[in-house]
């Protein structure tokens, strides 16, 4: 009878879809639902149920109402932009977790939606490194490289948009954001609730914003692409960079 009333809760939340609010916040049907799994377990610590009865049915309890959950804030956000979608489902999964880690028995769910939040961050920090790429002006040279044939288009320094003045003014701008990080983050960042996931985004963003540099070094450095002042306009290592960014994350 409990369970049955729990699977009609579930199936209620998704026809309660709704937009996100401005702030990418849980919906307040959806913190509800929160707030009545934890009354439920709370309820179990003045029990007298065994310890395997009382495992057996916390499992049966996720097992209802989590998926529906996720599957409300999913359908809730398949309108947003990708950073959109991304900040709001890992702000959903995160305040799922964090009440769930607070309970005996919730170790495999827990794993699932870490998974889940770590599927959406790999989204998020795609989306920075591109916004970090674009606003330095390397993004266009980036994907020059990515798709460029030596033995079918020459030297790179031959290419539309690959000549040193255009570099060095990239990596100018480049110069620009090493010097202050901070101010090339998406606005959607600071609407993450979770400060640990906020420190991993930074850290995933910069790999990957380090990465393409290394990409664009190796190929400049790279003789038979016709650039006599490489060292010029890469004037740093890509460890140099991975080194400097890493230490502006605290």
């Amino acid at each position: 009878m409990f369970l049955n009333s729990l699977n009609i809760h579930a199936t209620r939340l998704l026809e309660k879809v709704e937009p996100p609010n401005f702030e990418l916040l849980p919906s307040d049907e959806f913190r509800q639902t929160l707030s009545l799994i934890k009354e439920i377990f709370d309820s179990y610590s003045n029990s007298v149920v065994t310890v395997n009865t009382k495992k057996d049915d916390y499992i049966q309890i996720l097992d209802c109402v989590v998926e529906p959950m996720v599957q409300m804030a999913s359908l809730s956000a398949i309108n947003l932009p990708a950073i959109d979608m991304a900040v709001y489902m890992i702000n959903c999964i995160y305040s799922i977790h964090s009440m769930l880690s607070l309970y005996e028995y919730t170790d495999p769910k827990l794993e699932k939606l870490e998974a889940q939040i770590d599927a959406h961050l790999d989204t998020l920090s795609n989306e920075q490194g591109y916004f970090i790429l674009s606003k330095t002006d390397l993004l266009d040279a980036y994907k020059i490289i990515q798709g460029h044939d030596k033995k079918a288009r020459g030297p790179l320094v031959n290419v539309l948009g690959m000549d040193s003045n255009t570099l060095k003014s990239s990596m100018n701008k480049f110069d620009v954001y090493l010097s202050a990080p901070d101010n090339l983050i998406v606005p959607q960042f600071n609407l993450l609730l979770s400060s640990n996931i906020r420190t991993k985004l930074k850290q995933k963003s910069i790999r990957l914003v380090c990465d393409a540099y290394r990409l664009i070094y190796d190929a400049i450095t790279d003789p038979e692409n016709g650039y006599s002042n490489s060292a010029s306009i890469m004037a740093r290592s890509p460890d140099q960079i991975l080194e400097f960014d890493l230490d502006c994350v605290p």
